[in-house]
This record gives structure tokens, C-alpha cells and sequence, in this order.
């Protein structure tokens, strides 16, 4: 099975090849489907 890393580098726009990186400060930076993911990861910290 491809890695993780391999997912998202191959399709950079699909949801869950983000929400599994989320914790990464790169990838909280970008964008998936419109939504700032900065705004969802501060409301799924708390």
C-alpha cells in the first residue's frame, strides 16, 4: 500500500490525505476544500 506521504504528494487535494497530516504546521497552512484549516484544527484542540 502507498505511504501516507505518497497519498498526499499524489492527490494533494483529497480530504483525508490532509486531516492525516493536520498536525503538520505545513500542512495547516494550506487549504482543503475551501475550509481553513487552521480555524479547524484550533476547534478540535479546543
Amino acid at each position: 500500500s502507498e505511504s501516507v506521504a505518497e497519498a498526499l504528494r499524489l492527490k494533494p487535494n483529497e480530504q483525508m490525505a490532509g486531516f492525516l497530516y493536520i498536525g503538520t504546521p505545513d500542512v495547516r497552512r494550506k487549504s482543503i476544500r475551501g475550509e481553513n484549516l487552521d480555524a479547524l484544527v484550533q476547534r478540535w484542540d479546543g
